[in-house]
C-alpha cells in the first residue's frame, strides 16, 4: 500500500475517510506518518505536487484536479470500502445549486 512508502496528507481529523485510510494501514501492519492535514482539496493536491506526501481522494473529488507532477491511480484494495450517501428530505425545496449538485452526483455514480 502506498502509505507504507510516503507520508500521508489527510483531510482534517473530523473527516470519516481518514479512519478508513488509517485502519487500512493498520491492517497492513504499520502506523502511517501524517505529513499534513487540510480541509481544502486543492491545497491537498498542491501539497502532493510539492512532494510533501501522498493523498487519497474519492474519485469524484479527484476528477478535474490535475496538476503537473501529480499522478492519480485507482486504489484497488479489496478491504478498503468507503460508502457515501447523498440524502435530502422527500418533497423538500431544493435550490438550483442543490439540484445541480444532486445531478452531478447522480451522473457520477460508480461501484
Amino acid at each position: 500500500m502506498i502509505c507504507a512508502i510516503f507520508p500521508l496528507i489527510l483531510f482534517e481529523s473530523g473527516f470519516a475517510q481518514n479512519r478508513v485510510i488509517i485502519n487500512a494501514c493498520h491492517r497492513a501492519g504499520f502506523e502511517p506518518v501524517v505529513a499534513a492535514r487540510s480541509s481544502q482539496i486543492d491545497f491537498i493536491v498542491e501539497l502532493v505536487g510539492a512532494g510533501l506526501g501522498a493523498a487519497f481522494l474519492p474519485r469524484l473529488l479527484d476528477n478535474g484536479r490535475r496538476r503537473v507532477g501529480v499522478v492519480s491511480i485507482m486504489l484497488d484494495e479489496p478491504d478498503v470500502d468507503w460508502r457515501l450517501a447523498l440524502v435530502w428530505r422527500k418533497g423538500a425545496y431544493l435550490s438550483d445549486a442543490a439540484r445541480a449538485w444532486q445531478a452531478l452526483v447522480m451522473a457520477s455514480q460508480f461501484d
